[in-house]
């Protein structure tokens, strides 16, 4: 994933347009199944403590956005941020955890690079409210 940044990433600077893994193009149809992008784990861990997941978030450099129940964004690579949004659960809906990317993502990376990207950044995430 490092490698593939570094050897593709264009000088591009972010745009802050945010749009969802279904608006990249082949991704409606890449992000599904065995490729879904990984949110289960921390949708159970944080679904009913948003401030938790913020708190996550900044753990590991994240701003948060007014976004969602609790949103924020990260830094992954200098040219690409990534938004996290939750949406807590009540009794009628399950909590839910949704990623959003800059709109200049694909000039960056191709799809499952992005794709590994979120896997591991997620897992990341997840591992702070084991360090709590």
């Amino acid at each position: 994933m490092v490698l593939v940044y570094l050897t593709g990433a264009k000088e591009i600077k972010p745009e802050h347009g945010w749009v969802s893994e279904k608006d990249l193009k082949g991704g409606i149809n890449f992000f599904q199944g065995p490729h879904s992008l990984q949110v289960r784990e921390m949708e159970g861990l944080y679904g009913k403590d948003p401030e938790a997941f913020l708190k996550a978030g900044r753990r590991l450099g994240g701003t948060e956005i007014d976004c969602g129940n609790k949103a924020f964004t990260l830094n992954v690579f200098p040219r690409i941020p990534l938004a996290y949004l939750l949406w807590d659960g009540n009794e009628e809906f399950p909590p839910k955890i949704r990623v959003l990317f800059d709109s200049t993502i694909q000039s960056h990376l191709p799809l499952d690079i992005i794709w590994c990207m979120v896997a591991e950044t997620s897992r990341r995430l997840a591992e702070q409210t084991m360090s709590s």
